[in-house]
C-alpha cells in the first residue's frame, strides 16, 4: 500500500501592519520630566549609600513617590512632580499626615533642590539629637522647606 500524505490546506496569512497603531496615553502615566526627575534622584541616592525606594503600590491613594532610606530606621519622603504638576487632593491629605506624624516629606520638580535638601536632612538626622534640640535652626529650616504651598493648610 502507498502511503498517502494529505495535502495541507493554504490558508492565506494577513500581511503585518507597516507602523504599530499609535498607543493610548493612559491618564496616570507620569510626564517624561517626572520620570527623568526620579531616575537622576534614583542614580543619585545610589551614589552616595542610600536606597530609594519607589512606592509603586501599597495601596494607599496620595503615598509619596519615593522613600529615601538612610539606615538606622531614619528616612525622608519625596513627592517628585513636573514643573507644572500640582498635588492631588489625595496627595496632599496623605502628605499632611505624614507630616503631622513629624515625618520629613519634600515636593519638588527640581532635581539640585532635592539633593540639597536631602543631604541637609541626612546630616540633620546623623549629627544632632533630633529629641533633645527639636528647635535647631537647620531644622526649622527643613521644615519651611517640607511644607509645599497649599499642604497644611485645610
Amino acid at each position: 500500500m502507498a502511503n498517502k500524505k494529505k495535502a495541507a490546506k493554504k490558508v492565506p496569512r494577513k500581511a503585518a501592519p507597516k507602523t504599530p497603531p499609535p498607543r493610548a496615553k493612559s491618564p496616570g502615566r507620569k510626564p517624561k520630566k517626572e520620570v527623568l526627575l526620579e531616575q537622576n534622584l534614583r542614580d543619585w541616592c545610589k551614589l552616595m549609600g542610600w536606597e530609594c525606594v519607589k512606592v509603586a503600590d501599597l495601596g494607599t491613594d496620595g503615598h509619596p513617590d519615593r522613600i529615601i532610606r538612610f539606615g538606622y530606621g531614619r528616612c525622608v519622603y519625596v513627592e517628585t512632580k513636573a514643573e507644572e504638576g500640582v498635588l492631588r487632593p489625595a496627595q496632599k491629605n496623605y502628605i499632611r499626615s505624614l507630616l503631622q506624624r513629624g515625618e520629613w516629606v519634600l515636593v519638588t520638580s527640581d532635581f539640585s533642590e532635592a539633593c540639597e535638601w536631602i543631604a541637609k536632612c541626612h546630616n540633620y538626622m546623623f549629627h544632632t539629637d533630633i529629641r533633645t534640640q527639636p528647635s535647631d535652626l537647620l531644622l526649622e529650616e527643613l521644615l519651611l522647606r517640607v511644607t509645599p504651598e497649599g499642604v497644611l493648610s485645610s
